[in-house]
């Protein structure tokens, strides 16, 4: 173990970690020494086994003051891992292995072109969508070298990089915009309430979210308006946005509140009403109207992917109908018609 720590490649891997993180080198060095998975899955990136790529996440616990962290030695939850199955919570180190596959590192050279590090946030969509749209697109447009590739292919590249930013754009507003119903002020809910005070409590909220999902859903219904010479492509706009919308409402009923909410009205539906007295029929009516909005979801939801996944089958035949000379939307029919 001992060998691979003292290698010039790792000494420069663990400063950078250490730097990111604020923490001492000997407390990476620690956990590599006492970790024989962590040790031997760093030791295969350096030698070009398994995935290109390494992550280190360093998971800090909210009461952990971050200021003393570079005075000691806390590495109880930094971790080495290939990002597929570890969720990120908080800051990430990759380092991507750039060579052949198969390929190993040089160990005895500390930096190079063959390993590409840098750091990524929780909010990776948006990390991405500022490189793609403020970094990268502007100079792939800017770019005027392109070597022996034809115009048409450069075209074609311009275009759907384009387009990758523009979907980036619309998926962090989708997640900024989305729904926030299914929740409640917890102070509002006083820690000695009864039991008929907690269930009539639970059966306003769950009234209140159960109307406002239906209104989205209804009004969602109501919203197709398109201009006279709408075609496929604002066709298929139209069915990924009324996907994420409906997904964002779907969601709303996996909320903690939700469920906190839904078990206990159940709870009360399933106890005695000779016994209990309150709640039992409005209960039930509000459990049955929440199958209904649930149905209704997941039937809205279904027509929506189905009609998404069929258009995009037509997506790459819509352009030379729209932009194509005459020619090109000869040969674009039959595919067209034989996709349809």
């Amino acid at each position: 173990m001992s060998q691979l720590l003292a290698k010039k490649r790792v000494r420069w891997m663990i400063q950078a970690v250490a730097e990111s993180f604020g923490l001492r080198e000997s407390a990476i060095d620690d956990l590599l020494r006492g970790n024989e998975k962590f040790h031997d899955d760093l030791n295969e990136f350096i030698e070009g086994k398994g995935p290109g790529k390494i992550f280190f996440f360093n998971h800090v616990p909210e009461n952990y003051d971050s200021m003393d962290m570079r005075h000691s030695d806390f590495n109880a939850n930094l971790i080495i891992t290939d990002g597929e199955d570890e969720p990120l919570k908080d800051k990430a180190v990759y380092f991507y292995r750039n060579t052949a596959e198969g390929k190993g590192i040089n160990a005895n050279e500390s930096q190079d072109n063959d390993v590409l590090f840098g750091e990524l946030s929780k909010n990776a969509i948006g990390q991405l969508n500022s490189l793609m749209n403020d970094v990268y697109l502007p100079m792939i447009l800017g770019t005027e070298e392109w070597g022996e590739m034809e115009q048409a292919d450069r075209d074609e590249f311009e275009k759907q990089s384009e387009k990758f930013g523009e979907e980036l754009k619309e998926t962090i507003t989708s997640i900024e915009q989305g729904y926030k119903i299914c929740y409640y002020n917890h102070s509002e809910l006083a820690p000695n309430a009864s039991e008929k005070e907690k269930i009539e409590f639970f059966q306003r909220h769950f009234t209140r979210w159960l109307d406002e999902i239906q209104a989205e859903l209804n009004k969602d219904d109501d919203q197709k308006n398109e201009p006279l010479d709408a075609g496929p492509e604002t066709e298929l706009r139209h069915w990924r946005n009324r996907m994420k919308k409906i997904t964002s409402l779907s969601e709303q009923l996996k909320t903690e509140d939700f469920n906190t909410a839904r078990n206990i009205l159940v709870k009360a539906k399933n106890q005695d009403p000779k016994h209990k007295g309150y709640g039992n029929e409005d209960t039930s009516k509000l459990l049955s109207q929440y199958n209904l909005v649930d149905i209704s979801i997941t039937d809205k939801l279904n027509e929506a992917k189905d009609n998404v996944k069929y258009l995009t089958t037509l997506e790459k035949f819509i352009e030379p109908l729209h932009e194509g000379t005459p020619q090109e939307i000869i040969e674009t029919l039959p595919p067209l018609m034989n996709a349809i």
